[in-house]
């Protein structure tokens, strides 16, 4: 059942897994699966950064998980950081702003060069990461087919 494999699929994660990470491995619907999940004490969740991370109800195995967790996360979450609030609302902007290559971080740092902010595309990949862009092909033009 779907249940026995988000169990078996995030108590072997060697770090958990997001309700992101388990819907796009499953291609399914699974909150309220892990809803049910961690109401029956079978995982646990912790927030960790912006999301809850799911992991095991086993403590010992729960406490390897989550240090693991926080080791990946530390250095993305490092250079965000070091991005100031304003670099980040300007990247976020030229996203919202250029709907064509917009979620280009070469893209977007050569814009706010161009407005005079200094970011590197690995800067504005991390604040991507961070803040959930995903880079997506832009829309077709839909023509009338006559």
């Amino acid at each position: 059942t779907l249940r026995v494999t988000i169990v078996e699929l995030v108590e072997k994660s060697s770090s958990g897994m997001t309700h992101a990470d388990l819907q796009q491995k499953l291609h399914l619907r699974v909150h309220d699966t892990l809803r049910q999940l961690t109401n029956d004490k079978q995982l646990d969740r912790i927030l960790l950064g912006s999301a809850f991370v799911y992991i095991s109800s086993d403590k010992s195995v729960a406490r390897v998980q989550q240090d693991h967790r926080q080791q990946v996360l530390e250095p993305k979450l490092a250079l965000v950081s070091t991005s100031s609030p304003q670099v980040v609302i300007e990247v976020l902007s030229v996203v919202v702003q250029n709907t064509k290559a917009a979620a280009d971080p070469v893209f977007v740092a050569k814009r706010l060069r161009q407005r005079g902010i200094s970011v590197t595309a690995a800067e504005v990949e991390k604040i991507f990461e961070h803040h959930g862009v995903k880079k997506t092909a832009p829309p077709r033009s839909r023509r009338s087919r006559r």
